[in-house]
């Protein structure tokens, strides 16, 4: 039976303790501290996120195994699983980030953590074979061809392989591009790709190359913040997509995420017109931003970008289709907010695009700059992720757009 609530389920507490005498109850002063948190209600996912520096503090405080600047820590997954009652360490106040966890016990907080329940099992059978059973014949995440061992530590690659797989994501068979330089050739890269697309599974980045390590075995710290990606999606996979890139576009850059502060209102030129902005949406925590096309971008008031999210009228019918997100940038006007426009356009583009798309895009409107004869050289190109791009410069600016992914402009094969 599945039970559907946006209600965090207390069962996931019984799974990451998971071996029956392994880790049992927690310090009971510390779980006061979190049903007095939460009034002592179930949370959910709202109530985590806006509670979460608090969770954090509890977290370090009850296991003295977890540090600051881990990484299930700067993201709150681990708190945030703690809040929910999916975790209680062990009783030596550890958590044992870097453990081992068994395929089986990995299946039932998965399974248990989307609202499912399993009949105990039968005598003589392993305590998980209910689980397995929703798994393989409700869910159908699980096939006669994975040929798992449930008493053996499961990979990175089946961790994230069953994840995509529960959230009902469907692999592009012909995607083999080689995201994670140790995963060619395996055959399953291509959950380890869509994982990656989806903001579910990022590696390990060394600024250069991207790796997966998919045989390595997974940690309880890895499932940690495995298990609260997969409600968080689960719960708005746009929204999770688009605060997922945010936080790994300064990650991967070097920088610590920052809460933004309160912009101050920047006039628009004198006669420029104000941005055309259909379909867009709010961005949670910042009245200054909202959502366009899965792009974060500063609302009128607080930019003298032209942004919208469709075509000029010559393109209108062409582009209508199409999600794509449009930004003009007036390059040669002496503005007094030249700077931060180049600053914001940096920003909008940074945690959705590549690095090296962004650099491109940087180089030539900053090059515009100081080239009042550059004109429309830029042309369409195709980012690494198969994003469409035009970089079109007039007398005066230059004109950006970028397209969803996949779309091939103009007759491209």
């Amino acid at each position: 039976m599945k039970l559907r609530t946006k209600i965090i389920s207390v069962m996931l507490g019984l799974v990451m303790t998971v071996s029956a005498t392994a880790a049992i109850g927690a310090n009971s002063a510390q779980q006061d501290e979190i049903s007095a948190l939460f009034g002592g209600k179930k949370p959910t996912l709202k109530d985590l996120e806006d509670n979460k520096e608090k969770l954090k503090a509890i977290t370090l405080k009850r296991f003295k195994d977890v540090k600051e600047g881990v990484f299930y820590i700067t993201s709150f997954s681990l708190p945030e699983l703690l809040g929910a009652g999916g975790i209680s360490g062990y009783p030596d106040g550890t958590f044992r980030p870097n453990a081992n966890i068994k395929t089986g016990e990995y299946i039932k907080l998965l399974v248990a953590s989307m609202g499912y329940t399993a009949p105990p099992a039968p005598k003589g059978k392993p305590w998980y074979t209910g689980y397995v059973d929703v798994a393989k014949n409700q869910l159908k995440i699980i096939s006669s061809q994975d040929n798992y061992n449930y008493d053996s530590n499961i990979t990175r690659l089946d961790m994230v392989k069953l994840e995509c797989k529960i959230l009902g994501l469907q692999i592009d068979a012909n995607d083999v591009s080689p995201i994670f330089t140790d995963a060619q050739g395996t055959g399953d890269e291509r959950w380890l790709n869509l994982a990656f697309k989806e903001m579910l599974f990022r590696g390990f980045y060394d600024g250069k190359n991207r790796t997966a390590q998919p045989n390595a075995t997974a940690t309880r710290g890895q499932v940690a913040e495995t298990v609260i990606r997969a409600l968080q999606y689960r719960d708005n996979p746009e929204l999770f997509k688009i605060k997922q890139r945010e936080y790994y576009a300064n990650l991967e850059n070097g920088v610590k995420p920052t809460v933004t502060p309160a912009a101050t209102p920047t006039p628009r030129p004198a006669g420029s017109p104000p941005p055309v902005t259909p379909g867009i949406s709010e961005y949670p925590g910042d009245k200054t931003k909202q959502v366009m096309n899965g792009f974060v971008i500063p609302k009128m008031d607080y930019t003298s970008l032209g942004i919208s999210g469709s075509g000029n009228s010559k393109d209108a019918a062409y582009f209508k289709e199409h999600d794509h997100i449009d930004i003009d940038i007036m390059t040669n006007v002496v503005l007094p907010d030249l700077d931060k426009q180049l600053q914001q356009l940096r920003e909008i583009i940074t945690p959705v695009l590549s690095p090296s798309a962004v650099s491109r895009i940087m180089d030539y409107t900053e090059r515009k700059k100081t080239r009042k004869d550059l004109f429309n050289d830029g042309g369409f190109w195709s980012t690494d992720d198969n994003r469409a791009i035009a970089l079109i410069c007039g007398t005066t600016g230059v004109q950006i757009i970028i397209f969803e992914v996949g779309f091939k402009p103009y007759g491209w094969q």
